[in-house]
């Protein structure tokens, strides 16, 4: 039966078929009738001659009187009369939840609430029986979705559901089902049998409502406990934090966030593994009650690729749930870190622009500092530059954006200075208080920059196009084809202004013009590099061209040279990249694949194929064509099923033979909102049952709701009479023809006229 179709109508037999008589003329006509017929059969045959035997008269007698009986009796209009009663019954429904959070554990003598409800079904059978026969029952489970069958757990051995296992508990899907289903029949109402975990935004409140407007009740039977009961015992890992990148031999912190509720202080087993391999192994202490702990663990990964972390608690006994007790998250180890300190002093575009660029490389660990709010006046603030020796050390590369040089002290550039001259790396960007508009000539730095800043400084209002001033470099990228490179850069928006370079260091070299002025200057410094970038409006080459993979291809290359580094493990045909590598059901992983060809590979990889795969479990959740040849190509996933996950990208020869392959793995965490809380929600059971001219019944006396059920009126029924008509059945006609036959061939058999 479909929604909105009403209930079947049954006709039942009602009694024993009866006669009754509705004579076809008045009743004095028809007496008066029986005694002229009477008459006229005595006055027929007084006068028969004496030869006629008294038998043969009274034969004849008796055939004429028979026949006047037969028309009298059809006069009377004889009928039979048969009843029966049209009935169609009313519809009930009942409604069990089958979420996950049923799994629980606080029931009496610790049954889980899906184990209670089962109980309540089996021991209810002849309840069950008489609702059957008194309505049109409908059977129902529901959680995430709400779905019609033929028997509820505990009614029937066969084909049982051991658990409930539904991610949420949607109530008001449910009602919007039983509103749906009970248009245009009468329903003696609903059984809901639920912990009242609602745990979806829409409200089921005003769904109540609407039931009782289409007179339908909630008759809501309550699982689970609002309140942790005394011996309640639950543990959830409620968090592995893991970093999603890591370095060879570079320690990495693991938190580890568990959630308990122990009957009596207690200790809890954990174990976390990386890759199957145990690494931490012990029990946690916990006090009785609720309580929470984080445990921070260190790890030192010495392997390159992508690793995966689970942390394990062991069930305890008599633990509610045993669904929540692990997490695992994944994390992938380079060859070395790269990390880069940006501060900027000017509200502009290209902030966010190059966080976005370099944040997301698979390597950098990118510290961009904001001094906006900062007054050009101010005094020297050392928090803008590394200030303890461990900052230093780490920082590979320090970007200095549109700030004067008096906002540093003096101490820290001399530092800086010293850094990049013992392996370290600069780039100075252009702007209204950069270079010589910046004061930087008398700094520290005016030795390390690979311009000089004595010349009268100024901006030079542009557009001015870009143009390479050498062929080839691995700073200057803007195109996974190196020789398609070249072209690239002319493609892009024209520089709206620079900072004027009155000339360069002698061994600097210009990789950037635009029009005739240097744009882009490089040098080494010691053991390291310098780098001057004359503007501040690269951000223009995404919104106004479109080209965010010429942007970010650029400032990773430009980075990976000043600082002698790269930013994948080795030189790869493909290399794929993922913006996270852990999300929730539902949630986008954004993945990015570049193709580029190495020296030995570059006639192969012209026209090959890249095609992307998403797995899980052995199994393609997901294909995409990306193309041919070198180039950045992206998509975009969003799993909806917990589990492990592979992305995959692969460039293929002409016969599909790999020529490279690359993978990222990933973790898609389910949405954990059924053991989010062990707490039932009886109230809103109670006020769905109130708003709906409902009953709500707690565990105890859910046996009262199947009476309560069985009191209601609904359906339709009513008494049919049909009258079968005998006066004009030709059973008379043929008797009284065969009467006045036999009379006639009797009269004839004794040679009467």
């Amino acid at each position: 039966m479909g929604p909105g179709s009403g209930t079947s109508l049954t006709i039942e037999a009602h009694g024993q078929p009866c006669w009754s008589i509705q004579p076809l003329v008045p009743w004095p006509a028809l007496f008066l009738l029986f005694l002229v017929s009477c008459v006229l059969v005595w006055w027929s045959y007084r006068r028969l001659p004496r030869e006629v035997s008294v038998r043969r008269k009274s034969a004849l007698l008796g055939l004429r009187a028979a026949a006047a009986l037969v028309l009298w009796l059809a006069l009377m209009g004889p009928s039979r009369i048969h009843e029966s009663r049209w009935r169609q019954k009313g519809l009930c429904v009942l409604a069990l939840d089958a979420s996950a959070s049923m799994n629980i554990k606080d029931g009496p003598s610790g049954l889980s609430r899906w184990a209670f409800a089962k109980q309540l079904f089996a021991k209810h059978p002849d309840d069950l029986r008489k609702l059957d026969e008194a309505y049109e029952v409908r059977r129902f489970l529901f959680g995430a979705e709400t779905r019609e069958v033929p028997r509820l757990p505990g009614e029937t051995g066969d084909g049982e559901i051991e658990k409930a296992d539904d991610r949420t508990t949607d109530l008001a899907a449910l009602l919007e089902r039983l509103l749906s289903e009970s248009q245009g029949a009468a329903c003696a109402g609903v059984l809901l049998v639920s912990d009242g975990r609602h745990n979806v935004p829409a409200d089921p409140i005003p769904l109540a409502h609407r039931l009782r407007e289409a007179n339908v009740s909630l008759f809501a039977i309550g699982m689970g406990c609002e309140s942790a009961p005394s011996d309640y015992c639950e543990v959830n890992v409620r968090w592995l934090d893991v970093p999603e990148r890591a370095f060879v031999n570079s320690e990495i912190v693991i938190g580890v966030d568990i959630d308990a509720h122990l009957p009596k202080a207690g200790k809890v087993p954990l174990t976390l593994k990386v890759d199957q391999k145990i690494v931490f192994d012990a029990s946690v202490d916990f006090p009785a009650g609720p309580s929470a702990r984080r445990l921070t663990l260190k790890h030192v990964p010495t392997e390159l690729g992508f690793h995966r972390v689970q942390a394990v608690v062991a069930p305890l006994p008599g633990e509610a749930s045993g669904e929540n007790n692990r997490q695992t998250a994944c994390f992938r180890v380079f060859r070395s870190r790269l990390s880069i300190w940006y501060v900027e002093g000017t509200l502009r575009k290209e902030f966010g622009s190059l966080r976005a660029a370099l944040g997301r490389a698979p390597n950098v660990t990118l510290r961009a500092l904001n001094a906006f709010d900062r007054s050009a006046g101010a005094s020297p603030d050392a928090a803008l530059l590394p200030e303890s020796e461990a900052e230093w050390n780490e920082t590979r590369l320090v970007i200095l954006g549109d700030l004067p040089a008096r906002r540093f002290p003096a101490e820290q550039l001399q530092r800086l200075a010293r850094r990049v001259e013992s392996g370290g790396a600069l780039l100075m960007l252009g702007g209204g208080s950069t270079l010589g508009l910046g004061d930087w000539a008398a700094s520290p730095l005016a030795a390390v920059l690979p311009v000089e800043l004595n010349g009268a400084p100024k901006l030079i209002a542009g557009p001015l196009a870009m143009q390479p001033a050498i062929d080839r470099h691995p700073a200057m990228l803007f195109d996974p084809d190196p020789d398609a490179s070249p072209l690239a850069v002319r493609r892009l928006p024209k520089v709206p202004w620079l900072n004027l370079v009155s000339s360069v260091k002698p061994a600097a070299q210009v990789l950037l013009r635009a029009e005739h002025y240097p744009l882009l200057i490089v040098q080494e410094f010691g053991k390291g590099r310098s780098g001057v970038f004359a503007s501040a409006e690269t951000w223009q080459w995404g919104v106004k061209t479109g080209q965010e993979n010429a942007h970010q291809l650029f400032w990773r290359n430009l980075v990976t040279w000043l600082t002698r580094s790269d930013y994948r493990e080795s030189e790869k045909v493909v290399f794929a990249e993922s913006d996270r590598l852990r999300a929730k059901e539902g949630e986008e992983f954004r993945f990015s694949v570049q193709v580029q060809p190495t020296e030995n590979s570059a006639d192969r990889i012209s026209t090959a194929r890249v095609r992307a795969v998403l797995e899980s479990g052995g199994q393609l959740k997901k294909a995409w064509d990306l193309g041919r040849g070198p180039g950045v190509y992206n998509v975009q996933a969003a799993p909806h099923t917990a589990g492990a996950y592979t992305f995959r990208a692969m460039v293929l020869g002409p016969a599909d033979e790999p020529l490279g392959i690359d993978s990222v793995e990933l973790q898609v965490d389910a949405l954990d909102l059924e053991h989010r809380t062990p707490k039932a929600n009886l109230r809103l059971l109670q006020h769905l049952a109130q708003q709906s001219n409902g009953f709500y019944f707690d565990a105890e006396h859910a046996g009262n709701a199947f009476a309560q059920l069985l009191q209601q009126q609904a359906g339709f029924s009513k008494l049919i009479r049909s009258r079968e008509a005998w006066w004009n059945h030709w059973i008379f006609f043929v008797a009284f023809a065969a009467l006045l036959c036999g009379e006639w061939l009797l009269r004839k058999w004794s040679h009467l006229p």
